[in-house]
C-alpha cells in the first residue's frame, strides 16, 4: 500500500552540493545547500540496491514560486509499508501547492516521477526525464525569501497536525482518519519536522513544507507511514 501524499519522525534528510541540468526554459532557485534533483535520484539508486547500506531518505525541497503564486516542490519518501501491503517503498514526486482558502489544507497537484517497491527495477533516465518535465510544466520560478524554519508555525496536537501561525485561525494539515480508507482507523498523527519556510517575491504569500509520520492501522497491523504536507497562505485569503 502507497502512503498517500496529504496537502503531502523526525525523518533522514541530506543534501550535497552536486548539480544537475535545470529543465530546459525553468529554473530551480533553491537555497544554496537544498538537495539537487540529482542528489535525490542517487538516493533512490541506493535505495533500489538491496544490497546497499545507505540509509533510507525522506525529504522536501522547495524548488520556487510560479507566476500565480504557487509553491512548487520535490517530495522524496523511501520508507518500509509497516502494514505490509506494498513493502519497502520509494516515491519521488514534482508538486505545486496553492493558498487554501477553508479551515483545511487542499492537496497540492502532483506528478510523479518514480514509484517503486524495493527490488523493483529503476530507470534513472527516465525518473530524471519525468521530473524535469513535470517541473518545465510549472513555467519559469522565482525563490523568494527564505525564512527561519523556528516561525514555521506547524504542531500536532490530538492527533491532528495544525498550522497554527501568524496569529490567524488554525488550519487542518491532516486530521485523524480524514481521508484514511475505512481500515486504517488509528490514523493519528505523531512526528512533524519542517523542512522549508519562505515568501513570495511580492510578500503576498507563505509556503510551509515538510513532513509528518502518522499512526495507520490495517487488518491488525499498525505503524507509523511518512507523508508530506505543504501549506500556502496569502494576504487577504
Amino acid at each position: 500500500m502507497r502512503a498517500q501524499l496529504l496537502l503531502l519522525a523526525p525523518l533522514l534528510a541530506c543534501g550535497s552540493s552536486s548539480s544537475s541540468p535545470k529543465a530546459p526554459g525553468n529554473t530551480a532557485p533553491t537555497p544554496a545547500d537544498a538537495a539537487t534533483l540529482a542528489d535525490d535520484v542517487a538516493a533512490l539508486v541506493n535505495a533500489a540496491d538491496l544490497d546497499n547500506t545507505a540509509p533510507w531518505v525522506q525529504r522536501v525541497t522547495f524548488l520556487g514560486w510560479t507566476a500565480d503564486h504557487r509553491a512548487a516542490f520535490r517530495l522524496l519518501i523511501c520508507a518500509p509499508d509497516p502494514l505490509g501491503g506494498r513493502g519497502d517503498y520509494c516515491d519521488l514526486d514534482v508538486c505545486a501547492a496553492s493558498a487554501s482558502s477553508g479551515q483545511d489544507i487542499e492537496p497540492p497537484a502532483c506528478e510523479s516521477a518514480a514509484a517503486f517497491a524495493l527490488g523493483e527495477p529503476f530507470d534513472v533516465a527516465a525518473t530524471t526525464a519525468a521530473a524535469e518535465a513535470s517541473l518545465t510544466a510549472l513555467g519559469p520560478l522565482t525563490a523568494g525569501t527564505q525564512g527561519a524554519l523556528a516561525d514555521a508555525g506547524v504542531l500536532v496536537e490530538h492527533g491532528s497536525v495544525l498550522f497554527a501561525a501568524g496569529g490567524g485561525p488554525r488550519r487542518v494539515i491532516h486530521a485523524p482518519n480524514d481521508g484514511i480508507e475505512e481500515e486504517e482507523m488509528r490514523a493519528n498523527a505523531s512526528m512533524v519536522s519542517t523542512d522549508y519556510e519562505g515568501t513570495s517575491p511580492d510578500g503576498a504569500c507563505r509556503v510551509v513544507l515538510g513532513r509528518f509520520t502518522f499512526l495507520g492501522w490495517y487488518e491488525g497491523v499498525t505503524g507509523d507511514i511518512p507523508r508530506g504536507f505543504a501549506v500556502v497562505t496569502c494576504d487577504g485569503a
